[in-house]
């Protein structure tokens, strides 16, 4: 069976919706996932971890571009958005 990658994008913060916690438990399981095999690439929006400076406090995480998100979004087989209100 081919590995399928899903793209995921997160635009409110984790205590505005309950999308964005189901969004978080999706995953979770993506994550648990990897130990088979799978992979979880954290990239952040580049202009918010910049203001907030969360590269220097969450580990394995890293920068990222509108760029890297369409070419992510482009090689994906599904992308799932949860965007602000």
């Amino acid at each position: 069976m081919s590995k399928k990658t899903l793209t995921i994008a997160l635009m409110d913060p984790p205590y505005e919706s309950e999308n964005v916690t189901t969004a978080f438990r999706i995953l979770d399981v993506a994550a648990r996932r990897e130990k088979n095999g799978g992979k979880v690439d954290w990239v952040n929006c580049g202009m918010c971890v910049d203001e907030r400076g969360v590269n220097e406090f969450v580990p394995g995480t890293r920068r990222g571009s509108p760029a890297d998100f369409h070419a992510f979004v482009e090689a994906s087989d599904n992308v799932l958005v949860i965007p602000t209100k």
